[in-house]
């Protein structure tokens, strides 16, 4: 249980979607920890030090698919990496493709002391329960 709600979003990751025969055959994607936006610039710093986040020996929060599933709606499984600790991770998700446009909305919860996310002394304030919301939008290579 935590006493606070905070919202964030990172602004700069990378990745490759792969789309073939209608069906999603795999995504990878890197995302830059540094470029955490929770609106609070004090509290960004401090989630991305060395306490927390530590992105200075951990760059990068790291995801690659594993299996996409036929159900509806489809579920996307892969591994999902953050400080360095890997773990296994679903995701439902909403695809739609349109015209060369792939558009995908992802919803799951994760542990955060399953990844080493750990407050100290502060700890028992901050909830456990992280809620993960992904929305991208590819654009197919020529």
């Amino acid at each position: 249980m935590g006493f606070l709600t905070v919202h964030g979003e990172f602004h700069r990751f990378s990745g490759a979607i792969v789309y073939r025969d209608s069906a999603l055959v795999d995504i990878r994607s890197r995302i830059v920890v540094a470029s955490l936006d929770t609106q609070d610039q004090a509290r960004d710093k401090s989630l991305v030090d060395e306490a927390y986040l530590d992105a200075s020996t951990y760059p990068y929060i790291r995801f690659h698919a594993l299996d996409v599933t036929k159900d509806n709606p489809p579920v996307l499984t892969g591994m999902l990496q953050i400080k360095g600790i890997t773990k296994e991770i679903s995701m439902p998700m909403r695809i739609n493709l349109s015209g060369g446009e792939l558009s995908l909305a992802l919803r799951t919860q994760i542990s955060r002391a399953s990844f080493g996310l750990d407050f100290g002394t502060m700890d028992m304030l901050v909830g456990n329960v992280i809620d993960v919301e992904v929305n991208l939008i590819a654009i197919q290579d020529p």
